[in-house]
Parts: structure tokens; C-alpha cells; sequence
């Protein structure tokens, strides 16, 4: 799994301008990907500071990362998928003032030739 941080300081913010993190895009609700392609989750969110990103699949932790300064952009690349990336993804996005949660399902698609690995077809007689 690869993310891309971006860690930002937070040196000019006030408590006046602290806002709690919120999802401008979230992540699509269900995403289906062929066994060995790849997938990018990704989602924006604003808050202010900005939100620390803590990525989740089936409950465990994937990572966690600062979202980028000006877009509040994070995403999480799966390369290469197989059926135990299947499963639930999360991301909160956390800062000072709050947190948010956004979740997607991902789907592994066995491809034709997987399919038929191991199994021979019956002959008719």
C-alpha cells in the first residue's frame, strides 16, 4: 500500500480560524478492481488545521499521514490486488477542533483465466 504525504506545519492559525475536518469528496461507496490491477482511493476533505489522515482496512491500520496543504487531497494506492486487500477501507481525517469518517468497499474480480485455475472440465460421454 503506497500514500502520499505531505506533512504541513500549522505555524499561522488561530483558534478563531480552527474549523473540524469535513469531506468535500468522499470516497466512492464500493469499488470493484480486477485481481492484480491496481486501485487509488482517494478523497478531499477541509479542515483547518489541517487534518491528520488515518487509513483503515477491516479495522487494522494502513497509515497514517498529514492530507495535502492547499487541496486537503489524500489517498491510498493499492498495487498489484489480490482477494486479502477485499474489504472495508476507512479514512478519518482528525485534527484539533474534530474528526470525520469516510468509507468505501472494495471488490476483488477474479479474471477469466484465474477462474478456471485448477479445475478440469468434465468430458461428456
Amino acid at each position: 500500500r503506497v500514500c502520499y504525504p505531505d506533512v504541513v506545519p500549522c505555524e499561522d492559525i488561530t483558534e478563531t480560524d480552527a474549523e473540524a475536518p469535513e469531506f468535500l469528496e468522499t470516497l466512492p461507496s464500493e469499488t470493484t478492481v480486477k485481481e492484480g490491477d491496481d486501485v487509488l482511493l482517494s478523497c478531499v476533505m477541509k479542515g483547518v488545521p489541517t487534518p491528520c489522515v488515518v487509513w483503515l482496512c477491516n479495522q487494522l491500520i494502513v497509515i497514517r499521514t498529514e492530507s495535502e496543504e492547499h487541496t486537503h487531497h489524500a489517498s491510498l494506492e493499492v498495487r498489484d490486488v489480490r482477494e486479502h486487500d477485499a474489504g472495508s477501507y476507512r479514512v478519518f481525517a482528525i485534527n484539533s477542533e474534530g474528526s470525520a469518517e469516510s468509507t468505501a468497499s472494495l471488490l476483488v474480480a477474479h479474471s477469466r483465466e484465474q477462474q478456471g485455475l485448477g479445475f478440469e472440465e468434465e468430458e461428456e460421454e
